[in-house]
């Protein structure tokens, strides 16, 4: 269960970057990036794989794809 997300603010507005975490600490990080068109996209490091996507065109879109892959991690554990 993921027990909060903290948002992280900087003097730059630009920069987006928050974190979830669960009972074991930091599991997934959603951060800003700009693609080769210098278009502002996010990324979503997850913490449990060690893996990153990067891409997304929302904040939500980038937590609801790590959220559906966390409801399956949650219950492999049971």
């Amino acid at each position: 269960m993921i027990i909060n997300s903290e948002l992280h603010l900087f003097k730059n507005p630009d920069i987006y970057y928050e974190t979830l975490r669960d009972k074991n600490g930091t599991i997934a990080a959603i951060y800003s990036h700009r693609d080769s068109d210098g278009k502002k996209k996010y990324c979503c490091l997850n913490n449990i794989e060690q893996t990153y996507v990067k891409g997304y065109d929302t904040v939500s879109a980038a937590k609801e794809q790590f959220f559906k892959y966390y409801e399956v991690y949650e219950a492999s554990l049971s």
